[in-house]
């Protein structure tokens, strides 16, 4: 069958507008809030399964006759979106692995807004003050979300959460749980007013998390990963608290130490 009859465009050149568009992001040429890539066939169905507004699609032949990805090509179509047959060479150009798995696309998706974070009775936020990297950063959205975090909120400083290497990170949950920006000094008022308690994760702490009171609504923060939590925060904590190391392990990552955290809370939260 003809790429057209299948509703497709066939792209040959990397000169081509679209194919330019989205070497753009992959390169990182976005804000907040912009478009962004998605690759593998994974992501972009949690994302159509989030109702992320796809905007252009590109697929090699090889995905579109594979019959393991039918529904989603099928799925696609249905977007309304631009859909773009393209090369192997091609598709390369606009990934971000070594092996692309025949299809990206350009979405957006949006955020919450800080008013929108829930903080009412029950209520866990993940707060993320300055994570850098970008697969910590989406490991800790993916413990967010496997752990029931209502949101994960992000301050300055912290890296892209819609960055090729984040979003895998993610392996879909970025769709899953809501996501915000905030100012840190205008974020902890928020958190004060409406009655949500502060902890903060460091190494350095005193306090064990077996000492530490989970109950809820309560926001964690997770701090950069060479300076930790920020003073500022480190000041308004209710409690801050660390993770015993039991081996000959220096440390966590931020990420393990995040996901340990958050279980912890909604485990207490499931013992009441």
């Amino acid at each position: 069958m003809k790429p057209e009859a299948m509703g497709l465009k066939r792209i040959d050149s990397t000169h081509n507008p679209a194919v330019k568009g989205a070497r753009g992001l992959l390169r990182g040429r976005r804000r907040a809030g912009d478009e962004f890539i998605i690759e593998g066939p994974h992501l972009l169905e949690a994302a159509l399964d989030a109702g992320a507004d796809i905007r252009n699609a590109f697929v090699t032949e090889e995905f579109v006759t594979d019959v393991r990805y039918v529904n989603i090509f099928t799925r696609l179509k249905g977007t309304g979106s631009a859909l773009f047959l393209v090369p192997g060479r091609i598709m390369e150009a606009i990934s971000d692995v070594k092996t692309p798995q025949g299809v990206c696309a350009v979405a957006s998706y949006s955020e919450i807004s800080t008013g929108e974070v829930p903080m009412g009775p029950g209520a866990l936020i993940a707060v993320c003050d300055g994570i850098s990297e970008p697969g910590n950063l989406g490991a800790i959205i993916r413990a967010a979300d496997a752990f029931g975090a209502g949101a994960v909120v992000l301050l300055p400083g912290t890296c892209d959460p819609f960055g090729p290497k984040a979003l895998r990170a993610t392996a879909g949950s970025i769709f899953n749980v809501p996501v915000a920006h905030a100012e840190t000094g205008s974020f902890l008022l928020m958190l004060r007013t409406n009655g949500v308690r502060i902890l903060a994760s460091s190494s350095h702490a005193d306090k064990t998390i077996a000492e530490a009171d989970f109950s809820t609504p309560v926001a964690i923060v997770f701090g950069n990963e060479a300076g930790g939590v920020s003073q500022d925060i480190m000041e308004a904590a209710e409690t801050v608290f660390r993770i015993p190391i039991l081996g000959g392990a220096e440390s966590l990552n931020v990420a393990a130490s995040a996901a340990i955290c958050l279980y912890e809370a909604a485990s207490r939260a499931w013992r009441r």
